[in-house]
């Protein structure tokens, strides 16, 4: 990768959220919908702002200026887009039925995540924030445009889509060359001190219970077949596939692993929530039940380019 291009690509790419106009009027959206669009924006704006400090951690961490000057342009880019989701949260709350507030579980990642980030392995952050970032784009925010087919949310989508194909394209090229550097596997003392450190078990127990209850919700409301997140899962998968290097990354080999996992667990998950009608689905079937949601019709999801492909056309 051309460094000094990318840089020069972070530069041209910057945008205003004020260029949108916030103050029209949204498509019109049943109050259970209203209220999961509304919340899923609110917890985004701290998952933002920890990508944003993550990307600060490591302009800190690294030497070469061109490449602290492009995370330091990354950082500036989430710290936008967690305004422009502060934005959309308002936007879509038309009817204020609720006050709007992070997950129990967000608040207490951040709590832990905070240090954790201060001291974390590059290595293990690269594979970390690229996971992410495919989850954001290619499943989350993407499931958000197919349901809510809202035009000033798309165009705004579109704009952080933009410059997530940035950070994508950054985050293949470090764990390849991260991945170069780890063609062995972590010492049993390694390990260890991985197990110990508080701040990092809590930070990854957090994380699993916060973003697995996240996401199977939007899931369950938005994407019922789980499209955009199995197309998500399988480009972090085939990542090592096609490339040996980012195979031997070892934050890349633990968080697949994980992936996998969770992949393997949701068919199984979504049978018995459906015919026990137990969280999400419970809720979902009263909501339609007492006419505050309609029910969930499948359409074709949207085609536009995803954030890994504009990566790719980069290079």
């Amino acid at each position: 990768m051309d460094l000094q291009r990318m840089l020069e690509r972070c530069k041209r790419g910057q945008w205003n959220v004020n260029d949108f106009d916030f103050a029209a009027r949204p498509i019109a959206l049943s109050k259970f919908d209203e209220i999961e669009i509304c919340q899923a924006f609110t917890n985004l704006i701290y998952v933002e702002r920890i990508a944003g400090l993550t990307f600060l951690e490591l302009s800190r961490k690294v030497e070469d200026p061109t490449l602290k000057a492009i995370y330091e342009s990354f950082h500036t880019d989430e710290v936008r887009h967690s305004v422009a989701v502060a934005k959309l949260a308002d936007y879509f709350n038309v009817h204020d039925y609720k006050i709007y507030a992070p997950d129990e579980r967000l608040t207490m990642l951040v709590r832990y995540i905070t240090r954790t980030i201060q001291e974390i392995n590059p290595a293990f952050a690269s594979a970390m924030v690229t996971l992410g970032e495919l989850v954001l784009d290619v499943a989350l925010l993407r499931a958000v445009n197919d349901y809510v087919d809202d035009p000033l949310s798309r165009a705004v989508i579109e704009k952080i889509n933009q410059d997530e194909s940035r950070h994508i394209a950054m985050d293949f090229y470090l764990m390849e060359e991260f991945g170069k550097q780890e063609a062995k596997p972590p010492t049993a003392k390694e390990l260890a001190s991985m197990m110990t450190d508080l701040n990092l078990f809590g930070s990854l127990t957090w994380a699993l219970l916060f973003f697995g209850d996240f996401f199977s919700r939007v899931v369950a409301v938005m994407d019922p077949e789980a499209v955009r997140f199995i197309e998500a899962q399988s480009r972090f998968r085939m990542l090592g596939r096609k490339n040996s290097d980012i195979a031997k990354n070892r934050g890349y080999r633990i968080l697949l692993n994980i992936s996998n996992a969770l992949r393997e667990m949701f068919p199984r998950y979504k049978a018995i929530s459906h015919t026990l009608k137990f969280g999400v689905q419970g809720q979902i079937a009263r909501a339609e039940a007492r006419g505050e949601k309609a029910p969930y019709k499948p359409g074709r999801p949207a085609d536009e380019k995803s954030a890994v492909d504009l990566a790719l056309e980069m290079n």
